[in-house]
């Protein structure tokens, strides 16, 4: 029997700061954060994952570690993703990136006119208009459904062996090559959004992990055809790992020879096995593994925040302590100022005023 992957399931990039990222994909991208949990195997990195309305989309997903060091995008790992938005969208989000103040550039490639730019990391993303095959109708901070980003259209590839990695897709998965040019090569499994893949030929550096690169890419699978594609993959020899549940989808993971890290996961159970569609992404969920350890990690972890923004901005604390010492920084800096703008101040509030000074001071020995 022939099995083929079903297209792009998910991609997932190493991000910095849990706060900026959040500002970006909610804020700025106006995705709705369909899933807050914790790196299966890391308990002390957030995994979030953003979608559409009802997490029925291909995903984005992000592993935000603020102690990263900064990654270089090059050969061996995923390059540019494009994003799908409606007809006549593009003029939106050309506005948009402008009012964000994020520097930005259309290209042409395969006849499609795509806009491109980077998040705050320097993760590469384009936009490319067409029509969706799942509607993502959800709204937030000035990013309507008629301009919504739909989900992943396509992602490029930077092999370190371009020849290998086109078979890998050709003959190992499924895909049929569709457009052949001197730097790109394009690939299609089927008609859905997520459907493509490009193979970039020719990039000079290798690439290296940090904080603005892809960590990998996911394909879907049908969830019956697990235990074939584990046999398929290790039959062509690229020695996978074990099946492993990730509670949403069960996965696989290998690199191909072109340094590409893949994945391959089910559809099922998906996003709604643990939180109500109205419910999805509203708090932190421990993975069952981390749960003797529940108490400390959310001592830990700091609190993120899904809100309207109107510019992007940087945070300097690196965890929930030190978030709280600097709000209690402000809140202390808030009472000084609204002593000092009285013209006359009684003794009693001179010396509320000194005290604040000293906790003002104390307060900023903790960050160090």
């Amino acid at each position: 029997m022939t099995i083929k992957v079903k297209g792009i399931h998910h991609v997932s990039s190493v991000s910095h700061h849990p706060q900026e990222t959040m500002d970006f994909y909610t804020g700025f991208l106006g995705l709705r954060l369909v899933k807050n949990t914790l790196n299966y195997d890391d308990e002390q990195t957030f995994h979030f994952y953003y979608g559409n309305q009802n997490a029925s989309n291909n995903l984005i997903t992000l592993f935000p570690i603020v102690d990263s060091d900064e990654g270089k995008i090059g050969m061996g790992q995923v390059g540019f993703v494009s994003y799908l938005v409606k007809p006549n969208s593009l003029a939106f989000w050309e506005e948009r990136l402008k009012a964000f103040n994020l520097p930005h550039y259309y290209v042409t490639r395969f006849n499609e006119k795509r806009l491109a730019f980077q998040d705050r990391n320097g993760l590469d993303y384009e936009l490319v208009e067409g029509e969706a095959t799942i509607e993502n109708t959800w709204e937030f901070n000035g990013v309507t459904k008629d301009v919504a980003i739909q989900g992943i259209q396509s992602a490029q590839l930077y092999s370190s062996d371009v020849e290998s990695t086109s078979q890998l897709l050709t003959e190992i998965l499924g895909y049929e090559l569709l457009h052949d040019e001197d730097e790109f090569a394009q690939f299609k499994i089927n008609d859905e959004m997520g459907g493509l893949l490009e193979v970039r030929k020719k990039f000079g550096q290798i690439g290296t992990r940090g904080y603005g690169t892809v960590h990998h890419i996911a394909l879907k699978i049908n969830d019956e055809d697990v235990e074939l594609w584990h046999q398929k993959i290790t039959d062509a020899g690229y020695n996978p790992t074990e099946i492993k549940d990730r509670k949403y989808f069960k996965a696989i993971y290998f690199r191909d020879r072109g340094g590409i890290l893949f994945e391959l996961s089910t559809l099922k159970p998906g996003m709604t096995v643990d939180e109500d569609v109205d419910a999805l992404g509203s708090e932190l969920l421990i993975p069952k593994h981390y749960e003797e350890h529940k108490d400390i990690i959310e001592d830990r972890m700091m609190p993120v925040f899904v809100r309207p923004v109107d510019h992007l901005e940087s945070y300097s604390y690196r965890n929930r302590k030190e978030f709280e010492v600097i709000q209690k920084r402000q809140e202390i800096l808030a009472e000084i100022n609204e002593l000092k703008a009285k013209e006359n101040l009684t003794q009693e509030e001179e010396n509320k005023l000194q005290n604040l000074r000293r906790e003002f001071i104390k307060a900023k020995e903790h960050l160090q």
